[in-house]
């Protein structure tokens, strides 16, 4: 999940064309890139949670909020007419602003991603458990099939049936012993995945059982 911790630093930072956008830019101009910053950062956040699945922490909505607040006074300043000194002072305690909530965004996130990916890493260990008896059982009737029903019987049309319903059903255990090499994005891809794969499993058991009443 390195992707997870990797995708936290594009949030915050601020890059250097926008600083050198920021440096050349008049009272207004300025304001107006802490706004779009301030605005980038709220979308980056919401998309954050949406995509990994992640509940959205008090710590965060928190954050969201206060976001909202300088967002509303930054628009309120753009109405008025300051002098220089005045400027000055207000870009300055703007400035801190974002970046003492650029900081605690950040550690608030790290904190639940690590939390997540402990969760995710629990949940995977479970569900290879869980593979690993299914594929022994899946071994067992493919064994017990083989020998009562295909070893040493003459060869027919009904029987070629049960043997590729033998060999679909070991493609598709294949495909549980590989489930832990896959790398998760969250919880819920995870989840349809391994029920994508039982189903898979129920359906050619059925065609199996299906085929093995024909004989």
């Amino acid at each position: 999940m390195k992707f997870l911790r990797r995708i936290i630093i594009t949030f915050f930072v601020f890059s250097l064309s926008l600083w050198i956008s920021f440096a050349s830019s008049g009272f207004i101009g300025k304001l107006n890139i802490f706004e779009n910053y301030l605005e980038n950062q709220k979308v980056n956040i919401k998309k954050f949670y949406s995509i990994y699945w992640i509940d959205r922490s008090e710590n965060i909505n928190d954050v969201l909020i206060e976001t909202d607040k300088i967002i509303t006074n930054i628009k309120r300043i753009k109405k008025t007419n300051p002098n220089d000194k005045e400027k000055e002072i207000i870009l300055k305690v703007i400035a801190d602003k974002i970046s003492v909530l650029s900081k605690n965004t950040k550690k608030h996130i790290k904190r639940e991603v690590e939390n997540y990916e402990e969760d995710l890493k629990e949940k995977k260990h479970y569900y290879n458990k869980v593979a690993k008896k299914i594929t022994k059982s899946i071994e067992k009737i493919n064994l017990n099939v083989y020998n009562k029903k295909i070893k040493n019987k003459d060869f027919s049309l009904k029987k070629q049936k049960i043997t590729n319903n033998l060999i679909n059903l070991k493609k598709i255990t294949k495909k549980l012993e590989n489930f832990r090499k896959i790398d998760f994005k969250n919880k819920n891809q995870m989840k349809k995945t391994f029920l994508n794969i039982l189903l898979e499993i129920k359906n050619e058991i059925i065609n199996l059982k299906q085929n093995l009443k024909n004989i």
